[in-house]
């Protein structure tokens, strides 16, 4: 068990595990291409892979359906990185994903529009305010701007089989989440 655990806790320090190398880009060339992209806005990079930041097995979390490397996954994320500008902090690109749109939930990624690397918020799910039924009935908000240096969800948020409803507001910086702490992050 503790063998396990060993990539996902080097993984949370910022250092590159085993599952981590394995979605970057190969070569120092492979980055510097990234920029070349001509889909892409001035100035993004294409993806370069994805970087999980809390306990992991791979792209999901633990105890997480959610793939952040499968084909679905990676389609929305170069559409993003194709479409849109940054939106957080001067660099980065705060992104919903849809996940389960029946029950109007959505994944939250940050990505690094000038290296092209992906960083999944540690939750599963980003809804809308829940009601007395414990259900859904809209998409959960991503609050926002260029010049932030946090960036919050209002809404209910799945993590780890828990479920908080308000806001909660996120800060990063290449490396961790800083702010509210989610269940993945204990």
């Amino acid at each position: 068990m503790l063998t396990g655990l060993l990539p996902a806790i080097a993984a949370c320090t910022g250092t590159q595990g085993p599952s981590d190398r394995a979605t970057m880009a190969a070569t120092a060339d492979e980055a510097a291409l990234a920029n070349e992209d001509p889909a892409a806005p001035v100035g993004n990079a294409r993806y370069a892979g994805t970087r999980m930041l809390s306990p992991h097995s791979g792209c999901s979390f633990l105890s997480s359906p959610v793939n952040f490397c499968d084909e679905r996954h990676r389609a929305l994320i170069e559409r993003v990185i194709a479409e849109r500008q940054p939106n957080f902090n001067g660099r980065y690109i705060v992104a919903e994903l849809d996940e389960w749109p029946e029950f109007f939930q959505r994944s939250v990624v940050v990505i690094n529009a000038s290296t092209g690397i992906v960083y999944p918020l540690p939750i599963d799910a980003l809804s809308g305010p829940l009601s007395a039924h414990g259900r859904s009935a809209t998409y959960g908000t991503v609050e926002t701007s260029l010049d932030a240096t946090q960036f919050c969800l209002v809404g209910a948020v799945l993590a780890y089989r828990s479920i908080n409803d308000g806001r909660f507001c996120f800060g990063f910086d290449d490396g961790r989440f800083t702010g509210h702490v989610t269940p993945y992050m204990q």
